[in-house]
C-alpha cells in the first residue's frame, strides 16, 4: 500500500443505495477518497468536473447505463482516461465492457478484497511520468504507419474509379445514413501516403467524396492506428475536438474501422451537425457494420453489391443490439420472416424494400434462397408495425408474397431474446405456409395481467 497515492479520488456509480454504501465503507475504509453517483449521466458530470483517478461502474443502470457511460467517456474526457473498473451479475456483459475500453470486469456479488486489489492495480497503471509521454507518443506514431502499410498492401489492386466500386461503395454509405437516421455518413480508405480518401459520402453530406484528410485529421489517426472506435456526441463541448470538424460544422462524429480481412484500411464516419446521444448497443451496430460488411478487398465489388443484407450470424447480433436499445427506450419492435415466389432477383425486393420509407432501423437478412428475415425498431408505438406492413407490401409488389410470418411487441411487451423473437416469427411462417399462398400470420406479444380466479369460479345454483 506504500505506492499508492494518499487519498487517490474514487468515483463509485451504481443504482442501488447498499451497494453504493458499500463502496462507501470499503473504500474509505482502504485510505480513497469516494465520490458517489446513482447514474451514468450523473457519473458522467461528476468525471468531467472531477477527473476521479478511478471510477467503477455498474452495468444496469436506469437512464445511461455503465456501457454508455463508458462510451460517453472515451469522447467526452481528455485523454489520459482514469481506469473504468465495470461491474455485473451478467457475465455476458464482460466482452462488450472490455472492447469499450473497461480496465478490468468484476461479477457481482462483489468481494471486498477483489474491488481493493483491482484498485490498487488501477492506481499503479495510471501512473504516468514525463519520459513515458515520450515514449507514448513514439509508439502511436509507430502504430499510425504500420497500420497505414498493412491498410495499403491490403487495398493493393483496387480500383476505386471502377463504376462497379464507386456505385456499390456510394449506396453503402446512402444505407448507413438512412439506418441511422443521420445527417450523414461517409466511407474513407488509406491511400500510400497514409492519409484518408473519402471514397463515398452520403447525400447531405458536408464532406465531399474526394475529399483528403491527413492522418490527424477528423479524430481519424486513433481509429486506424489502434483499430479501436471512437465517439463525440458534442464537438463544442469537447476541448480537443478537431479543428476540421469545427471548420465542417460537425458536432456529432462516430469513427469505426472498416477491415478487410481483420485489417483496417479505412473507417465509417458518421457525423451531424447537431449534437446527438448514442447507445453502446449503436456503437456495437456501426463496429459490426465495418467488420462484416466488405468481405475481402480482393471481391470489393461484389460485397457491396447488395447493399444491406447481412449474414444470419450478423442480423441476430444486430437483432439483439437492437433489442436492448428497445428495452431501455420503449416504442415498437417487429420481426418477419418472408418468402417470396421463387425466381425473382433478391435485388429487386431489396430496392422495394428500402423504398417503402422505412429504412431507418430496418433490418433485412438471409433466409434460404427465396426468403428474407425482417426486423424493424420505431420509438413510436406502432412505427415499427406500419413499417413492416409497408415493407412488406412492397415485397408483395415487387414479387408475389408466399407467406410471411411476423411478430409484434405490443405495449408492454415481455422481454424475449433474439432466439426467441426468431424462433417464434419462425414458427409463425411455419403455420402461414400451410395457409393459401400469400398467408401472413402475424402475433402481438403482450404481457398479461395475472388475475387470481381462486373465486372467479361461477356459482352453484
Amino acid at each position: 500500500m506504500a505506492n499508492r497515492p494518499a487519498l487517490a479520488r474514487i468515483l463509485a456509480v451504481d443504482d442501488s443505495a447498499d451497494l453504493r454504501e458499500l463502496y462507501e465503507l470499503a473504500l474509505e475504509l482502504a485510505g480513497y477518497s469516494v465520490v458517489l453517483a446513482s447514474d451514468g449521466q450523473q457519473a458522467l458530470e461528476l468525471a468531467r468536473a472531477l477527473r476521479p483517478d478511478v471510477i467503477i461502474t455498474d452495468v444496469s443502470m436506469p437512464g445511461m447505463d455503465g456501457l454508455e457511460l463508458l462510451t460517453r467517456l472515451r469522447s467526452d474526457l481528455a485523454p489520459p482516461l482514469p481506469p473504468i473498473v465495470v461491474c455485473s451479475g451478467f457475465d455476458m456483459a464482460e466482452s462488450t465492457a472490455m472492447r469499450l475500453g473497461a480496465f478490468r470486469f468484476l461479477r457481482k456479488p462483489l468481494e471486498t478484497a477483489e474491488l481493493l486489489a483491482v484498485v490498487a492495480l488501477a492506481l499503479q497503471k495510471r501512473v504516468v511520468v514525463a519520459d513515458s509521454v515520450t515514449r507514448e507518443k513514439g509508439r502511436i506514431r509507430q502504430a499510425r504507419e504500420r497500420a497505414a502499410a498493412a491498410a495499403v498492401e491490403a487495398l493493393e489492386g483496387v480500383d476505386f474509379s471502377a463504376p462497379e466500386v464507386a456505385f456499390g461503395l456510394q449506396g453503402l454509405a446512402e444505407w448507413i445514413a438512412g439506418y441511422f437516421g443521420l445527417g450523414a455518413a461517409a466511407l474513407t480508405f488509406v491511400e500510400g501516403s497514409g492519409d484518408l480518401r473519402v471514397r463515398a459520402a452520403s447525400h447531405g453530406s458536408t464532406i465531399a467524396a474526394g475529399s483528403v484528410f491527413d492522418g490527424r485529421a477528423l479524430y481519424s489517426s486513433g481509429v486506424l492506428a489502434s483499430g479501436a472506435s471512437l465517439v463525440v456526441t458534442d464537438a463544442a463541448a469537447h476541448p480537443f475536438a478537431s479543428d476540421r470538424a469545427r471548420q465542417l460544422g460537425i458536432r456529432f462524429f462516430v469513427g469505426v474501422p472498416l477491415s478487410f480481412d481483420d485489417t483496417p484500411v479505412g473507417s465509417i464516419w458518421l457525423f451531424d451537425a447537431a449534437p446527438r446521444s448514442f447507445a453502446a448497443e449503436d456503437l456495437l451496430i456501426v463496429e459490426e457494420l465495418g467488420r462484416g460488411t466488405l468481405r475481402s478487398s480482393t471481391a470489393l465489388p461484389q460485397s457491396v453489391e447488395r447493399i444491406g443484407m447481412f449474414t444470419p450470424a450478423t442480423f441476430r447480433r444486430l437483432l439483439a443490439a437492437e433489442l436492448a436499445i428497445h428495452r431501455r427506450a420503449g416504442g415498437s419492435f417487429d420481426v418477419a420472416i418472408v418468402e417470396y415466389a421463387s425466381g425473382h432477383d433478391v435485388d429487386d425486393v431489396l430496392g422495394a424494400l428500402y423504398c417503402a420509407e422505412s429504412a431507418p432501423r430496418l433490418g433485412v437478412g438471409y433466409g434460404s434462397s427465396d426468403s428474407l428475415a425482417l426486423f424493424k425498431r420505431d420509438p413510436t408505438a406502432t412505427g415499427a408495425s406500419r413499417a413492416m406492413s409497408a415493407a412488406l407490401g412492397a415485397v408483395a409488389a415487387t414479387a408475389p408474397l408466399r407467406a410471411a410470418g411476423w411478430i409484434s411487441l405490443g405495449p408492454d411487451p415481455p422481454s424475449p431474446s433474439a432466439q426467441d423473437l426468431m424462433e417464434l416469427a419462425h414458427g409463425a411462417f411455419a403455420q402461414a405456409c400451410a395457409g393459401a399462398p400469400g398467408t401472413v400470420e402475424r402475433f402481438e406479444l403482450r404481457r398479461e395481467p395475472w388475475h387470481d380466479l381462486g373465486d372467479a369460479s361461477p356459482e352453484r345454483p
